[in-house]
């Protein structure tokens, strides 16, 4: 998993995003699995475990109860959602000490974990079949099918292993049969955006009644943010640094970050916020050289202010109010004698140079 099980894809998908539908319509779930909806209701809300391989014990005979109920009641909607946010939880408990997973890089481990949850997609389209007007059990499969997303192949999403698109459709089916629902859009526009859709995600959130949604506040700070017209965004690359920072306990992180390729030297690039904001201050590293390329470093920063932004300046370095400041940092990479490996990357021709431009959105908005 990608982090702690408290931190991690369990934390996205069961506490910013989840509220907890009545669809029941059948009593025998409500009264003879009471102790196992609990424990599922507690984890959602978020609990944190101070024994958690006791925890992990108590989910996993709760998760087997609810499973044999199904087999007797499989029409029982309310206990195939408790199987499923009981399942979730057991997998998210096990992963820190799964010796399985060790040695696997992200891609791999995703496609492992996400293999693991299979088994509570017949349970969902069961469901479904039972209650094909209950919007929960489309957002449930949407959670599942999100779940350790983006997934690339290359620069692509993987088409093999990949659940996004899927993920995306049965959000919409949930929004769709209850559009008021703040918990179903977010989780929407959530896979529009890390499908790349940034201008659909957009969409979703405004037009719902939660505007000060999180990722709606930082998609509109994208939107409003310069990226050199030649800037090719590089959704592995941004995912892949997102989820770096998410492991620092950053909040919100596939929203905060977008990476660029673009064509050009960093200084034909930093002239081009130089000509938006004058006296920018630029913090660069010294040239250095490895396995044939040379590479250069430079940053700086963008503060929010009541008219847009402004420019972090050198005095601003030694400011008592840096470090509550708010605003966009820019790194730059330039990568000059491009190697086959980076060629192989960039979305177009490199030519002799090209930069990496990494933006970080530093809006507090939770």
């Amino acid at each position: 998993m990608r982090r702690s099980w408290q931190a991690g894809a369990w934390c996205l998908a069961l506490t910013g995003m989840i509220v907890l539908g009545a669809c029941s319509r059948e009593p025998a779930s409500i009264k003879e699995l009471a102790a196992e909806r609990a424990l599922a209701d507690s984890l959602v809300a978020g609990m944190t475990p101070a024994q958690p391989e006791s925890l992990r014990g108590r989910v996993e005979g709760a998760r087997e109860r609810t499973a044999a109920f199904l087999d007797e009641h499989p029409k029982d909607v309310p206990a195939a959602l408790v199987f499923v946010k009981l399942r979730l939880a057991e997998a998210a408990l096990a992963a820190p000490s799964d010796s399985a997973l060790a040695g696997l890089d992200y891609a791999q481990r995703s496609i492992v974990l996400k293999e693991r949850m299979e088994d509570c997609l017949p349970v969902l389209d069961r469901a479904i079949e039972h209650a094909p007007k209950d919007g929960e059990s489309y957002y449930w499969k949407a959670l599942v099918l999100g779940l350790w997303e983006p997934i690339f192949a290359g620069q692509e999403l993987d088409p093999e292993h990949s659940r996004l698109p899927d993920a995306i459709a049965a959000a919409s089916k949930a929004l769709e049969l209850a559009p008021d629902s703040t918990s179903y859009r977010s989780a929407l526009a959530s896979y529009q955006m890390l499908s790349g859709d940034d201008q659909a995600a957009l969409a979703t959130l405004r037009a719902g009644k939660d505007q000060n949604d999180p990722t709606l506040r930082l998609l509109e700070d994208w939107e409003q943010f310069p990226v050199p017209p030649s800037g090719v965004l590089s959704r592995k690359e941004s995912a892949g640094i997102a989820e770096w920072l998410a492991m620092t306990g950053l909040d919100d992180a596939h929203a905060r970050v977008r990476a660029y390729w673009v064509p050009g030297s960093a200084d034909s690039l930093r002239a081009f916020y130089e000509r938006g904001w004058k006296g920018i201050f630029w913090m660069r590293q010294p040239p250095q050289t490895e396995k044939g390329e040379t590479w250069s470093y430079s940053s700086a920063a963008l503060f929010f202010d009541q008219a847009g932004y402004r420019p972090l300046r050198q005095e601003d370095l030694k400011s008592p109010q840096m470090a509550q400041a708010e605003g966009v940092s820019i790194q730059i990479r330039e990568v000059r004698s491009p190697s086959e490996a980076t060629r192989a990357v960039v979305p177009f021709d490199s030519k002799n140079v090209v930069c990496e431009l990494l933006l970080t959105n530093h809006r507090r908005v939770r």
